[in-house]
């Protein structure tokens, strides 16, 4: 008997998308600071890469409403 478990929804950036903003608002008002920089690049311009904590995540959406690029979907 195969045990089926229930898999929580977390948010996935889409880095295509994602203008790499450093002060980024979908970071900022993550609650429990699931998303988190990644690597940063450039010198006088910053540019980063954002990553999810999938250990953190707790798929609640709010940083969806915050992104203007719709770089962020919850899977």
């Amino acid at each position: 008997m195969e045990i089926k478990r229930k898999v929580r929804p977390i948010a996935q950036i889409l880095n295509e998308r994602c203008d790499g903003n450093p002060w980024c608002p979908s970071m900022r008002v993550c609650p429990i600071g699931a998303i988190k920089v990644k690597e940063s690049r450039g010198l006088i311009m910053k540019k980063v890469v954002l990553e999810v904590d999938e250990n953190k995540c707790t798929g609640c959406g709010k940083c969806l409403n915050y992104c203007a690029h719709q770089a962020i979907r919850i899977t």
